[in-house]
Parts: C-alpha cells; structure tokens; sequence
C-alpha cells in the first residue's frame, strides 16, 4: 500500500491489507527459496493479533457479527491461546502446551526445486489445549465452546486440515461481514 492509499485507509481496512501481508509472508516462508519455520511462527502470530485487533477496532455492530461467526471465533480463541498462555506454533522446552500442528514438508524433483512445508492441525492436541486454558481461566469458556464447535466442523473434513487454508478462509470470512473493505 503505497502513501496515497494509505490516506484512504480506514482502520479496518489497514488491518486487512496486513492480515494479507502476512498470510503472504506465512505461504512465502513456507517454502524455497525462503523456508523459514521461525517466519512461518512470526508471521502466524502477526496474523492472529492483527485479527484481534480488526475485532477490536470495529464499530459494536460488526463486533457482534464477528463474535457470531465461528471461524472468526475459532481464530479469535487461538490468538488469546497464543498471547496469554502459550506460543502456539512453537513448542519449545518450558512451553505451556504442546504444540497443535505437524509440520508436513513435500520435495518434487523439478528444476528449481517445489519443496514447500505447511502446518496441519492436530485437533486432539489442540482439545487438550483448550481444557487446559479453561481449566486455568474459566472466563475464557464461552469462546473455547465457539472454538470446539468449529474443530467439530473442522473434523468432518476429509485430509489434514491446514493452516494457511484456515486462514485463507477466516480472511474471506471477515470481508464478508465487514463493510465497505
């Protein structure tokens, strides 16, 4: 976004175009000639705060359509997971929680080389998250109920379910119930 149409930004819509950036970055890191997991966390993060934060910034009557949506909902939970209690993408010696994704890495024999890595759920471990942040913060349970009604949507899929799938959708979800972006 160039000066001019930053002037014309509104908040939200700032926040969108950086939800998009580091959706980009995420899908950019994931893979060469970039393939970065600590980017992969980093940008991850970015996303789920800047999530938030559109939540945060809008006026009361697309907060209650946000808080309406379960997949807004089931990211919305993963940020507060993710600043309050445990780096979710990361489960690093001392770590709160064990980490609720795997990491697959596909190789191709092209010229150059397609090998690219992406983060799938693990919902079981990500159950067990979810008690346990209840268990420490009962306040938290009407948004962990929202969050374990999507894994169960979630599951009835076929294949892994990924990250940067989920959140490709969680954007398009947003644009849908946020006006004028």
């Amino acid at each position: 976004m160039n000066e001019i149409e930053l002037s014309k930004a509104t908040p939200v819509s700032l926040r969108l175009s950086h939800a998009d950036y580091f959706l980009t970055q995420y899908i950019h890191h994931s893979g060469p000639p970039s393939d970065s997991y600590w980017h992969m966390i980093a940008y991850f993060d970015a996303f789920l705060f800047t999530l938030a934060s559109i939540y945060d910034i809008s006026d009361p009557k697309v907060r209650e359509k946000l808080k309406r949506d379960v997949v807004f909902g089931f990211f919305l939970t993963l940020r507060n997971v993710t600043a309050h209690h445990s780096v979710l993408a990361f489960a690093a010696q001392g770590s709160k929680f064990p980490r609720p994704f795997s990491r697959e890495v596909s190789t191709g024999n092209s010229n150059p080389p397609q090998d690219s890595s992406r983060l799938f759920f693990r919902f079981d471990v990500l159950e067990l998250i979810l008690d346990g942040v209840e268990k420490d913060y009962p306040p938290a349970k009407k948004n962990i109920a929202v969050a374990r009604s999507h894994i169960e949507n979630l599951k009835r899929r076929s294949g892994r379910v990924y990250l940067d799938d989920l959140v490709r959708e969680s954007l398009e979800t947003v644009r849908k119930i946020v006006p004028n972006v």
